[in-house]
């Protein structure tokens, strides 16, 4: 079938990103094809277009991690009863188009009273918390947290969730003003610069998207058997780790990615977040914020926001011919 997508060359500019027609082909086994109503901007797209995050060798090379929108074909072994089903899924690229491939397993149902806009600023940040925040890093209702960068598309979601929790320590770091308020009004129990200071062994917990020379501070503030989770190099990709004190307090520091696990262990995430995560959705005690929305035509703009920073909450493309 013929499709509309976004294409890019690898290391090209927000503006060089261009709407072309496509021939895409029939779901393989296992996959399903989706119409797309809305389509996730996210940093690792800006990445990849920048040429310094290369999808897996398995995946689209096309921009776009996370959609919603009408499941309108099916490749052998999936459940007949999916045609017609209206879902939000992670996709192995390609989803900034009229119609995407992807694995069945890698579809949610859109929670009940969210709007289809609303159900595409799910996948990609809420799967991620849950692999590497609640899975991999022990994240539980007891921690004492950081979130670096609260006012991000990562961040939000995570400041939401340990309200949601009851967590005791919910701290947040914005740099402009307008951040620092968004993540007071989410639930933030105290608001901080990007550089601190940092409290030494207040934290058991920190979301990390910045490393760079700040990661060893960082590291400072974890109290004994604290995890760092490090998802992002926006400070950069050097830094110094305080060995000693790594050692002596039982520190673990888990590296993230989401595109790279293998799709079984997303499935899963997904079955897991339907049944977590999804009635606080419903309860509006998690609540996607929407920064704007733009057509297609507009993913140059669309990134050119996020490269400035200039969000708070999500950014979504919206297909041609969205059914809401």
């Amino acid at each position: 079938m013929r499709i509309d997508a976004v294409v890019h060359s690898p290391g090209c500019l927000a503006q060089d990103l261009r709407l072309e027609s496509l021939e895409l082909d029939p779901p393989g086994p296992g996959e399903v094809c989706i119409r797309v109503a809305y389509a996730g901007v996210n940093r690792p797209d800006i990445l990849q277009r920048q040429g310094t995050y290369p999808p897996p060798d398995d995946a689209s090379p096309r921009l776009g991690l996370e959609v919603s929108g009408e499941v309108i074909a099916l490749g052998s072994g999936v459940p007949a009863d999916a045609l017609g089903q209206r879902v939000c899924a992670l996709t192995p690229g390609g989803g900034y188009a009229s119609a995407v491939n992807t694995h069945w397993g890698h579809c949610m149902p859109i929670p009940h009273g969210l709007s289809m806009a609303e159900a595409a600023a799910l996948p990609e940040a809420l799967l991620t918390l849950w692999c590497h925040g609640v899975q991999r890093g022990r994240l539980s209702p007891s921690d004492r947290c950081l979130i670096m960068g609260g006012a991000s598309g990562l961040g939000h979601w995570l400041l939401q969730l340990l309200v949601a929790w009851g967590n005791p320590v919910r701290d947040a770091t914005a740099q402009a003003e307008e951040k620092r308020a968004f993540c007071r009004s989410l639930g933030a129990t105290a608001v901080l610069p990007h550089s601190g200071p940092w409290e030494r062994g207040r934290y058991d917990f920190i979301w990390d998207i910045a490393g760079g020379a700040g990661l060893e501070d960082r590291l400072m503030a974890l109290a004994p058997e604290g995890r760092l989770v490090l998802v992002g190099l926006m400070d950069g990709a050097q830094s110094t780790l305080p060995l000693p004190r790594l050692l002596s307090h039982r520190l673990t520091v888990l590296g993230a990615t989401l595109r790279g696990l293998p799709s079984m262990h997303k499935a899963e995430a997904c079955k897991a977040l339907v049944a977590e995560v999804w009635p606080l959705l419903t309860e509006r005690r998690l609540v996607a914020h929407l920064h704007t929305t733009l057509s297609l035509h507009a993913a140059g703009d669309a990134h050119g926001l996020l490269e400035r920073g200039e969000q708070l909450g999500k950014v979504l493309l919206c297909a041609a011919a969205a059914p809401e």
